[in-house]
């Protein structure tokens, strides 16, 4: 049995990738749950290793809430598109807008923990991978599916590809990228 790969609040699991669980049906996994016990009016939330038992509002209270709840626009949210390193621990990431029918792209730079978006675009998509330059033509990311390389002028460095699916908590957790930006999940309060 696979972990539950989209947010399925009705059965209590979750995605979220900044909590990652080992379980005895699947190695790890981004995956958070709620499980409501009505008798008990108490509702216990679990993010990764943090567990929290909160209690349930009175039907009267959580109808006085509602009258007065505005609602927001849904969280724009982002997702993982490519991740590479060099030898001395510079990240290079990209990510995207959840909408594949919009094709807007971010690159991010840096050490671990303190990476700065770059003012690149994306000038090459293609099945074999892709290029993102600056507006002058002089910095270059070139995404591959074999090898990735950064490029400043003709200087050109091999990057180590680093794939997304096993490293979600590192990206969006180390990298620093998303730290401290709601994700849209329960989890969102720790």
């Amino acid at each position: 049995m696979l972990p539950p790969q989209k947010n399925d609040y009705s059965e209590g699991w979750f995605f979220d990738p900044r909590y990652e669980v080992k379980g005895r049906q699947w190695k790890t996994a981004q995956i958070s749950r709620f499980n409501i016990d009505e008798k008990e009016g108490a509702c216990l939330l679990e993010c990764g290793k943090h567990k929290t038992k909160l209690r349930l509002m009175s039907l009267e209270k959580t109808m006085n809430l509602m009258k007065n709840a505005k609602m927001k626009e849904p969280l724009a949210r982002r997702k993982p598109y490519g991740l590479a390193r060099d030898r001395k621990g510079v990240y290079y990431y990209v990510d995207m807008a959840e909408s594949e029918q919009v094709k807007d792209y971010r690159l991010y730079k840096g050490p671990l923990g303190n990476l700065k978006r770059m003012k690149m675009t994306n000038i090459v998509s293609d099945s074999e991978g892709d290029v993102f330059a600056t507006p002058d033509g002089k910095l270059r990311l070139v995404l591959e599916k074999e090898h990735s390389f950064w490029m400043r002028g003709k200087k050109r460095e091999k990057l180590i590809n680093v794939p997304i699916g096993k490293n979600y908590t590192l990206i969006f957790n180390d990298l620093g990228v998303y730290l401290g930006r709601p994700y849209g999940t329960p989890c969102d309060i720790f």
